[in-house]
């Protein structure tokens, strides 16, 4: 069982697999600005994000897609996981480190 696998449990979201995006540009956005419009139309909001993704930009071309396919592949932009609380319908961005920390 990889990490994703772990924090992506296929059945908590299932509001946002029903929720379609026909065409959404972002240029130039971080995690908390990418969520704050993926997650508008939605009852859920987002959680924590890492300080570290508030100081990254991307831009993102979504289409033909649902909020959860774009927050999942969103999160792989980023380099990070997403935690689903299904009970307070939030999710969190975490960063993901891809290189494992060597300690000494």
């Amino acid at each position: 069982e990889s990490l994703k696998e772990y924090y992506q449990i296929e059945n908590l979201p299932i509001e946002l697999k029903n929720k379609k995006i026909s065409e959404l540009n972002l240029t130039s956005v971080n995690a908390d600005m990418l969520m704050d419009e993926l997650l508008v139309s939605s009852s859920w909001s987002k959680g924590t994000i890492d300080l570290e993704l508030q100081s990254t930009y991307r831009t993102f071309d979504f289409s033909e897609t649902t909020i959860y396919d774009a927050l999942v592949s969103s999160a792989e932009t980023f380099g990070a996981i997403i935690v689903w609380d299904e009970e307070n319908k939030t999710s969190l961005y975490v960063l993901c480190s891809r290189t494992p920390q060597v300690y000494q």
